[in-house]
């Protein structure tokens, strides 16, 4: 659980994550990253709604995200909202039993309101129900002790598990390493990687907007602002009023400086990468867009 919990944390660059048991008056934490917690109160806890979701065949149907926890009326007076350490964002997955009850969540908390993107939420589905089948592979139920029916995951299915498990550690820590090298060699010029992330979006796309990038991304739509502002200060990207559009929205682009440090990042991160899963993703975007490359 320890584990899944920290490769949570390292994919998504998050303080708090929590593998959790929920029962009628609590919130028990069998992992937990960021804090000491063992257990809260279920009636001031966000994962004490995460569980009453009602579950279907889709996936989705278990998230529950909530991007600005100071703008929705269920969470708005929370103590843990309201507090010195104010609980920002929250998403969380409901965990089930192998007889379908909701039991616990696999859940992340960070200080500052965010978004997960559609790709986002599905590895942390992915990373959820490995959990889920863990937690049934060592047979919990509600009342403890053992349980006598057959084991609800099969062994090829817990083979799988294995699987997906060493594949994420292995593409984290590859990652991490990545954006480690990347971050350094784009502070040597001048710029940050969080930077180069939203230059990259600019530069696969003719004409685009802050507010899509932020949905590319998933980067905050402040940050993406603070990030356009010290692009366009930087002479990387310029913005230009959309005569087309009603809304007059400011659209970006990239300078001929801003492209041939894109493409430095680019060159980079295959350097660094090889043939690692991170470096495919970002080259095979922009082949997407130039097939010919």
């Amino acid at each position: 659980f320890d584990r899944i919990t920290r490769i949570v944390q390292l994919i998504f660059n998050i303080p708090y994550v929590f593998l959790t048991l929920v029962d009628h008056d609590r919130v028990f934490n069998l992992s937990r990253q960021g804090t000491d917690l063992v257990q809260e109160p279920r009636d001031i806890s966000f994962c004490g709604h995460t569980i009453c979701k009602i579950v279907t065949n889709n996936p989705d149907s278990r998230l529950l995200e909530v991007t600005d926890t100071t703008q929705d009326s269920r969470f708005h007076d929370n103590p843990q909202v309201i507090g010195t350490d104010s609980s920002r964002y929250y998403i969380g997955f409901a965990l089930q039993s192998s007889d379908k009850k909701n039991i616990g969540t696999l859940c992340m908390i960070d200080a500052r309101p965010r978004f997960l993107t559609s790709i986002e939420k599905q590895i942390f589905t992915t990373l959820a129900l490995i959990a889920e089948s863990e937690i049934n592979k060592s047979e919990f139920n509600l009342h403890g002790g053992p349980k006598t029916s057959r084991s609800f995951i099969s062994k090829s299915e817990l083979s799988n598990i294995d699987d997906n498990v060493s594949y994420f550690i292995k593409f984290t820590e590859t990652a991490n390493n990545m954006i480690k090298d990347m971050d350094e060699y784009l502070k040597a010029r001048g710029i940050s990687y969080n930077e180069w992330r939203v230059l990259n979006e600019v530069c696969q796309s003719s004409c685009t907007t802050s507010n899509a990038v932020s949905l590319k991304t998933g980067i905050s739509p402040a940050s993406v602002s603070h990030i356009v502002r010290s692009l366009t200060a930087k002479n990387l990207i310029e913005r230009k009023s959309a005569e087309n559009l009603e809304n007059k929205m400011l659209q970006l682009s990239s300078t001929e400086n801003g492209k041939i440090l894109w493409e430095y990042g680019l060159s980079r991160a295959a350097n660094i990468g090889g043939e690692t899963m991170l470096a495919n993703v970002i080259l095979d975007s922009e082949n997407t867009r130039n097939p010919s490359n």
